[in-house]
């Protein structure tokens, strides 16, 4: 099953950012990837938080651990007869 305890955020823009501080501020254990740069007035929050970050690309790894959970939250909205919206 999926475990939200810890988190990746595909994303260090301005909203990628603000989950990833929400999420730390919860306790979790937070990841951000970003495909290209990310700015250093975000990377400076990003330091400032302790939230580790790559940027100019994903890693495989964490490409693979996304599509996993992403198939797993899909399993589990479809048994719940939700929809998702994308």
């Amino acid at each position: 099953m999926f475990s939200a305890e810890n988190i990746v955020v595909l994303g260090a823009g301005k909203s990628g950012v603000g989950a990833a501080v929400l999420a730390q501020k919860k306790g979790k254990n937070v990841f951000v990837s970003d495909a290209s740069s990310i700015t250093l007035e975000y990377k400076s929050i990003l330091n400032n938080y302790d939230i580790k970050w790559e940027e100019n690309g994903h890693s495989d790894f964490i490409l693979d651990k996304a599509i996993k959970h992403l198939n797993e939250a899909i399993k589990i909205q479809t048994n719940c007869n939700n929809r998702i919206l994308a």
